[in-house]
């Protein structure tokens, strides 16, 4: 998927690249990728990786991104101009998961440290304008909490969940009405050419 542009890379994750070949050439391990082309060439994403021995445990790095809701949010204004907005991305310290301990405290332990980091970059932020529907409701603003956004959320689901409900019953008498007329007129034709027989 090359464009033919020549990228820049990150200098810490291009060193990271180089250290973990070395130590898979050393090791002479015999590492094979498939479905490489998958991968985006640029932007960011998630990779889910499955562990199978402890030479694969690869650590957690939470990360933390505010300001971009000032640019495209739901139920917000979208100023995806040239408007400088600041857009902070902080990384936290790799974290290992606790195989000793479960799924659901793991995440937990996550979710409380990304918690702790998000609270932290939206005060160094600022300024945090009165009533703007960016800012925390903490800091003054308008922004739902997560509490209200989970029944925002739930509400807006539920009202897509019956239109969807009732676009299908639509669709539905749609075709009957289209199967009851093809029947009618199948009939009428039948009808007709009874008659021309007689």
């Amino acid at each position: 998927m090359s464009t033919g542009v020549r990228r820049r890379r990150e200098p810490v994750y291009r060193a990271l690249e180089i250290i973990a070949g070395g130590l898979v050439r050393a090791q002479g391990v015999d590492l094979r990728y498939t479905g490489i082309q998958n991968i985006p060439e640029s932007g960011g994403a998630v990779l889910a990786i499955n562990h199978t021995g402890y030479v694969d445990f690869i650590p957690v790095i939470p990360v933390i991104v505010w300001g971009s809701q000032r640019q495209w949010t739901k139920g917000g204004r979208r100023n995806m101009g040239r408007s400088r907005i600041p857009v902070h991305v902080r990384f936290g310290l790799p974290m290992t998961v606790d195989t000793d301990r479960s799924p659901e405290q793991e995440t937990q332990r996550l979710r409380e440290r990304m918690n702790a980091m998000l609270l932290e970059v939206q005060d160094a932020y600022g300024p945090h304008p009165a009533g703007e529907f960016w800012v925390p409701a903490r800091l003054g603003g308008s922004a739902p909490t997560p509490q209200e956004a989970a029944v925002i959320e739930t509400e807006e689901a539920l009202r897509k969940a019956e239109a969807r409900t009732r676009r299908a019953e639509a669709r539905a008498r749609k075709a009957e009405v289209a199967a009851s007329k093809a029947k009618a007129a199948g009939e009428a034709e039948a009808t007709a050419r009874d008659r021309g027989r007689r």
